[in-house]
C-alpha cells in the first residue's frame, strides 16, 4: 500500500521593521512538510526564502541583529510579488500555515490588505504552534522558539533568520503532530 498525501504543513515565518510609517515585512521564509495517511507520517520537503523591498529602509542595528545588507533589501522584489511567488510556490494543496505565535499572521494580513491582497490572506488557515506547546506544557511566559526547539534538538542556523526559524518551527511541529 502506498502513502497517500493529505496535504501539506507550510511553516511560516516573517522579519519585519517597524518605522513610524508602518510595518513592513522584509523576509519571508516557510519549510513545506507533507503529511500523509492522515497526518500519520510527516515528510520535511523543500523551503522558500525571499528579501522583500520596503518602501522605509530599516536602521542599520535591525539590519546586523538579522545579517541582512540594504543593498540586498533595495534590489529585492517589493511584498506584493514576492507574496504572490510564495502562494505559486505553496500551490494549490490543501494547507495548514504553521506559525510560532500571533503576531507573524497579524502583520501578513496588515501587509496583505496594503498591497490588495486581501482575498489571498483571507484564504489562509493558521495554526499557532506557540499557544499550542504553551497549553500543553502548561507554560505561563511565552516561551522563546529557541528555548522550545531545544527540547527536540539543537537550534538551527541563526535566530531572526525567516527560513532558520521556519525549519525550526517545524521541529516543533513534527514532534507534536
Amino acid at each position: 500500500m502506498s502513502d497517500r498525501l493529505d496535504g501539506q504543513y507550510i511553516v511560516l515565518d516573517i522579519e519585519f521593521t517597524k518605522s513610524k510609517e508602518r510595518t513592513e515585512i522584509i523576509e519571508i521564509g516557510a519549510q513545506r512538510l507533507l503529511s500523509y495517511n492522515y497526518g500519520t507520517r510527516v515528510k520535511e520537503s523543500d523551503s522558500f526564502n525571499k528579501l522583500v523591498k520596503p518602501l522605509h529602509l530599516p536602521k542599520q542595528s535591525l539590519l546586523d541583529l538579522l545579517g541582512m545588507k540594504k543593498e540586498d533589501l533595495q534590489e529585492a522584489q517589493n511584498f506584493a510579488n514576492v507574496f504572490q511567488e510564495f502562494l505559486e510556490w505553496v500551490g494549490d494543496e490543501n494547507t495548514f500555515y504553521v506559525v510560532w505565535g500571533t503576531r507573524d499572521p497579524k502583520i501578513i494580513e496588515k501587509e496583505c490588505k496594503n498591497y490588495h491582497l486581501v482575498k489571498e490572506f483571507q484564504s489562509m488557515d493558521f495554526i499557532d504552534i506557540q499557544s499550542y506547546t504553551m497549553l500543553q506544557d502548561k507554560i505561563k511566559n511565552l516561551p522563546s522558539l529557541a528555548s522550545m526547539v531545544k527540547k527536540y534538538g539543537e537550534f538551527e542556523g541563526k535566530q531572526h533568520n525567516a527560513l532558520n526559524d521556519a525549519v525550526n518551527t517545524s521541529k516543533i511541529l513534527k514532534n507534536i503532530i
